[in-house]
C-alpha cells in the first residue's frame, strides 16, 4: 500500500486521507510521506544541498515563486543582492482570496497549508535587512528571528509577509532572498557606489551567507508633497497590493489573534551621511 502512496502527487495524496482511516494513519506515520508532504523535515547535511520550493504552496500563494534562490544554478553568477534588480513582492492570485468560502476553508485552524513546510530542507534561519540610501546618507538595521526549531511553516511566512506590506511606505522595494552556503568571497557593494554605502550593502551580503531566509526592504527617501492648482494634495491611485491587502485585512486581523509571530530582533543597525 505504501509504494502505491509514494507514487501519488501531492493533491492525490492529501485528499487519499479522507478515503478511510487506515489510509489516513498510513500517511500520518510514514516518515518518508509526512517528507514528501512538507509536513515534516527532510535530512539537511550540508549547505550544498539544495533547497526545493513547495510546489503545492507555490499554486496557492504565487508570491513564493518571486523568491530568488541565491544557490540555484541560474543565479550561479549572482553575487550582490543589493544590487539584484528587485521586483516588489505581489499578492497577485492567491487562492484564499478566490472567495468567501475559500477564505473560511483557509482560515481554519486545522487547514493543512499552515503547517506545511515552504522548502525541503527546510528554512531555519531567518532574517530580515532594511536600508534606506539617497543623496544625503543611507541607514540600516538588520534583525532576526529565534531558530525554526522544526523548519518555516507557512502561516509564518505568510503572516510576515503580509504585515511588512501592511507596514511598508509606498515606493518601498522588497525581495526574499533563500540564502546561505553562498561563496566566502562574495564583493560587496556595486559599481558606482561609495565606501559607506558599500557597507550598507555589504551588510545584506553576509546576511544572506548566514541566514537560510532574509526578506530585504529598501526604503524610498521620504519625497514632497504634490498639490493641484486649488492646493488640494493629489494622492495617487492605489495600487494593486494597496487593493489586495484591503482586502486581506480581516484575514491578517485574524492571524493576529491566533498565530505565534517570529518575534524579529534588531542586532545591528548603520548610519553614515555620504551619499552616492
Amino acid at each position: 500500500m505504501l509504494s502505491i502512496l509514494h507514487q501519488m502527487d501531492m493533491v492525490t495524496l492529501l485528499t487519499s486521507q479522507r478515503v478511510c482511516h487506515m489510509w489516513a494513519d498510513l500517511i500520518r506515520e510514514s516518515k518518508t510521506l509526512q517528507q514528501d508532504l512538507y509536513f515534516s523535515p527532510s535530512s539537511h547535511e550540508g549547505n550544498d544541498e539544495p533547497r526545493y520550493g513547495n510546489p503545492l504552496l507555490a499554486k496557492k500563494f504565487p508570491f513564493l515563486k518571486q523568491l530568488v534562490n541565491l544557490n540555484n544554478d541560474q543565479n550561479a553568477g549572482f553575487r550582490r543582492p543589493w544590487g539584484h534588480k528587485w521586483e516588489d513582492i505581489s499578492l497577485r492570485n492567491l487562492d484564499l482570496l478566490r472567495s468567501p468560502t475559500k477564505q473560511d476553508q483557509y482560515m481554519r485552524p486545522e487547514a493543512s497549508w499552515r503547517r506545511m513546510l515552504t522548502h525541503q530542507p527546510p528554512l531555519y534561519t531567518v532574517g530580515s535587512f532594511s536600508g534606506q540610501a539617497g543623496r544625503f546618507g543611507s541607514n540600516w538595521s538588520q534583525s532576526k528571528a529565534a531558530e525554526q526549531t522544526n523548519g518555516l511553516q507557512m502561516e509564518a511566512l505568510f503572516y510576515w509577509v503580509v504585515s511588512l506590506l501592511f507596514d511598508k511606505p509606498r515606493g518601498t522595494d522588497i525581495s526574499i532572498f533563500i540564502g546561505k552556503g553562498l561563496s566566502a568571497d562574495v564583493k560587496h557593494g556595486y559599481a558606482g557606489a561609495t565606501g559607506r554605502r558599500c557597507q550598507m550593502s555589504g551588510g545584506l551580503d553576509r546576511m544572506v551567507r548566514e541566514f537560510d531566509i532574509v526578506l530585504a526592504r529598501e526604503f524610498p527617501f521620504s519625497g514632497c508633497a504634490v498639490y493641484d492648482s486649488d492646493g488640494e494634495e493629489v494622492h495617487e491611485p492605489l495600487t494593486e497590493n494597496e487593493i489586495i491587502l484591503e482586502q486581506l485585512r480581516g484575514v491578517h486581523r485574524e492571524m493576529t489573534r491566533t498565530l505565534h509571530s517570529l518575534d524579529l530582533e534588531t542586532y545591528n543597525e548603520g548610519w553614515d551621511h555620504d551619499g552616492y
